[in-house]
């Protein structure tokens, strides 16, 4: 499988991913209010708050090298 093959392959996983989950970051409580970005946590994790029902979230993040942007550097 080529690179591009393989980040086509990891894009498409990204948001089958996403719709499974919920890719609105709407609060799953109050079903149609937004989120609200409160901080980064950790490398791993976001908190995000409902400003509705007053929940304060934690959700995992995940980071993504574009290899094929790769460029050496002086």
């Amino acid at each position: 499988m080529t690179i591009k093959a393989n980040i086509e392959s990891d894009i498409e996983y990204g948001k089958r991913v996403l719709k499974q989950h919920n890719a609105e970051g709407n609060c799953p409580k109050c079903k149609d209010v937004k989120l609200e970005y409160d901080s980064g946590a950790t490398m791993e994790n976001e908190k995000y708050y409902c400003e509705g029902c007053g929940t304060l979230y934690e959700v995992q993040v995940e980071l993504v090298r574009f290899w094929e942007t790769l460029e050496e550097v002086e």
